[in-house]
Parts: structure tokens; sequence; C-alpha cells
């Protein structure tokens, strides 16, 4: 999100209107509710409201990106917020229609035929696109930390959502999900290469107290 600039008219005030935080705020308390077992149906609702409110899209995914950046301890909450926004890119697509998602803008707001639903979206899914590549890279770091059955499970959770987006087409173009991709190894095998010179450096230090 962009810095918000002092009004011309006072300094002392800024031009970012209270609907910005407001949004932010509500979708944040909806996410503190969520298990780490919540139903898909309690994500799509939370994705459905998003999609209601689709001209905050921005703020939205600034905050997701927010909470998956700074959970701490739990790669699972991280996955619930990935999987809000994996809804999002999916909301009105063949791919949903066809699985029987029903994408609804929610609150019974018609906005035309799916088609017409989908063009609606684009800025929605720009939005995420964004930040697909920053996301990417900071799960492959959590999940690289991860027991390898647990790291496993999730890595294939990952690349299935980002197949589903290139099926989709949800960017308008391969590019992101490739760097998507790219994002991802990045981070497993940047932790795998700082553990290995771990280890290196310990054998090292073993040896020197040896002698």
């Amino acid at each position: 999100m962009t810095t918000p600039k002092p009004s011309s008219k006072n300094p002392t005030t800024t031009t970012t209107t209270p609907t910005t935080t407001i949004w932010s705020t509500k979708l944040k308390s909806k996410c503190a509710i969520l298990t780490l077992n919540a139903s898909r149906e309690s994500l799509q609702t939370i994705s459905k409201w998003m999609i209601f409110h689709r001209k905050h899209s921005k703020s939205f995914v600034s905050s997701l990106l927010h909470l998956i950046l700074t959970e701490k301890k739990l790669v699972e909450r991280k996955m619930l917020y990935m999987t809000i926004l994996h809804e999002v890119l999916l909301s009105h697509s063949a791919l949903e229609q066809q699985e029987g998602g029903g994408g609804g803008g929610g609150g019974g707001e018609g906005f035309g035929t799916s088609e017409l639903k989908w063009e609606k979206m684009t800025e929605f899914r720009n939005a995420i696109g964004d930040v697909v590549t920053d996301v990417m890279e900071h799960l492959g770091e959590c999940f690289a930390k991860e027991k390898e059955e647990k790291k496993e499970q999730m890595v294939q959770k990952i690349k299935s959502m980002m197949d589903s987006w290139e099926k989709v087409n949800a960017f308008g173009g391969p590019s992101i999900v490739e760097g998507g991709r790219r994002a991802l190894e990045r981070g497993l095998q940047s932790v795998q290469q700082q553990q290995e010179e771990q280890e290196m450096a310990n054998v090292v230090v073993e040896k020197e107290d040896a002698m």
C-alpha cells in the first residue's frame, strides 16, 4: 500500500479514508477466528465476502499478505490465508463451475453472467498477482523448515493451487504463475543451502576441537 500523503489544506490530515482501515480490520477479524481445521465452506464464506466488496481488493490483498508474512508459529495458518486468496482467484472461473463451487459475490449481488463476473474480478486477480512471487518464496522457506512428510504435503498443495491458476489463466498469461513456481523453489533451496552450510561449519568446528 502507498504511504498516505498529507492533505494540502491541512498538513495534519491524511487523504487515507477510514474505509481502507475499516475493511482491513474487518478481514483480519474474520481470519482471526478461523481454526486450523477450518472447512472449505468457512474459507469460501470469507472469500465471497471479499468478492462482494471487491472495490477494496488492494486492501484485502495487502492484509492477507501481511498475515501470511507475519504468522510466526504455524505454517498451517499461512496456508489458510493462502487458500482464501486461491478461492478468490478461481471465483467465477470455468474450473470453479466444473467443481460446483458456486462462486457468487455473496450478499445477493448479481453482476452479470459468469463471463462478465470473471472480467469484473480482473483487478482483484491482478492485485493478488502482484504479491505471488513474494508469497511463494516466503512459503518455500517456511515449508523447508518442516519435517519431510509435512513439507511435501504443503509443497504439493501449493503447486496444485498454481496449476489451477494456470488452467484458468488467472493472471492473463503464464508469467506470474511461472514466476511463482520459481520463487517457491528458490525459497525451498535457500533454506536447504543454509542448512548444508551450517552442517559443514559444524564439521569444521568438530575437527578443530579434536586437534
